[in-house]
């Protein structure tokens, strides 16, 4: 097996490409990540139809990104050429964006649902739909076959680009957490409230305008030199029934999830629907002469008494009569609850 490109070459080359295209590159992701600021500032600011607003800036901000980057790795592909960024989102949208953004939303369905399958099939499955975006826009495949692709691009060489990916995602995430912690510090001595949120808020994004092109790059060359070493575009066999098995192995993972969340849900009706149940029990007999004791309700005096006016003798016989229907209602209860005496 002819080994991969080194990880210290390959982050060589990550930022060469990256300063020599660090312009356009941050152009195409500027935008939508913007975007997405003010959608998460519109949420924490407002309600009714600002929360509507937000959520639809929202959802055209996520759309936004996955063109930035298709835009990105196009011009990566094309990267001879002097492309602007105009002529990059051109070239992505006539790349049918649509084809990509249905192959995000199947890898996520059945890497996501791996996940949820004890975390394991879930790293196996990410590993091995890598590609998939990229082969929708490099070389034109579409839905399963792009995802079956990726899969065969990857085989026999599972352990170094994991290896490879995850060092790569671990010292991004570490620069990310470094200079959003030191630059949190500073505002939020400085600033606070809202203040603070908005300026946290488009901090964030002007990091991951910066760091997102790096990641793009740097999985883009491992593609690249995967395909070099693989001899060109691999092929795969239409015969064999691949994609059934991708698409069960995610539908799993979900209905498990969907189990797991409604077993504990049940469990929780149980014990707190027991305790409200017990409470409102509690609270009844509180409030009326009924439950928990081994003596009868006593009975009412046979005479009134003395000094009481005539329009008080009637009102008072009137309330004896009401609570006597009630004691005859108690005397229905289920058994083991009987009336206390006080």
């Amino acid at each position: 097996m002819t080994k991969l490109i080194g990880v210290s070459e390959l982050f060589k080359k990550t930022w060469a490409i990256y300063r020599e295209k660090f312009t356009l590159f941050v152009g195409l992701l500027a935008l939508p990540l913007l975007l997405m600021v003010i959608s998460q500032l519109l949420m924490l600011v407002g309600n009714g139809l600002v929360s509507t607003l937000a959520k639809l800036i929202g959802l055209v901000a996520g759309v936004g990104i996955l063109w930035g980057g298709a835009s990105l790795i196009l011009a990566l592909r094309d990267r001879a050429q002097a492309l602007t960024i105009k002529e990059s989102y051109r070239l992505s949208w006539t790349k049918k964006l649509l084809s990509l953004i249905w192959v995000a939303i199947l890898t996520m369905f059945i890497a996501g649902g791996a996940c949820w399958l004890f975390l394991v099939p879930g790293i196996i499955l990410t590993v091995w739909l890598i590609f998939a975006q990229i082969l929708v826009l490099v070389e034109n495949e579409k839905g399963m076959t792009a995802i079956v692709k990726s899969r065969e691009y990857t085989r026999g060489y599972f352990w170094p680009i994991l290896g490879r990916y995850a060092l790569a995602m671990v010292v991004l995430g570490i620069v990310y957490l470094v200079i959003m912690s030191v630059a949190g510090l500073i505002t939020q001595k400085l600033l606070g409230g809202l203040s603070y949120a908005i300026i946290s808020s488009l901090l964030g994004a002007i990091i991951n305008i910066l760091l997102m092109p790096l990641a793009v790059v740097y999985l883009y060359l491992l593609y690249e030199n995967l395909k070099q070493v693989k001899g060109g575009s691999v092929a795969i066999d239409p015969a064999k029934k691949q994609k059934v098995w991708y698409l069960a192995i995610g539908l799993a993972g979900w209905i498990l999830v969907a189990i797991v969340w409604i077993f504990f849900a049940s469990i929780l009706v149980a014990l707190f629907g027991g305790l409200f149940l017990g409470q409102a029990m509690a609270n009844l007999a509180g409030q009326s002469p009924a439950m928990f004791s081994g003596r009868a309700m006593p009975a009412f005096p046979a005479t009134l008494p003395a000094g009481l006016t005539a329009e008080q003798q009637k009102q008072l016989r009137e309330q004896m009569k009401n609570l006597e229907k009630l004691q005859d209602q108690f005397k229905n209860l289920p058994a083991g609850m009987t009336i206390p005496t006080n």
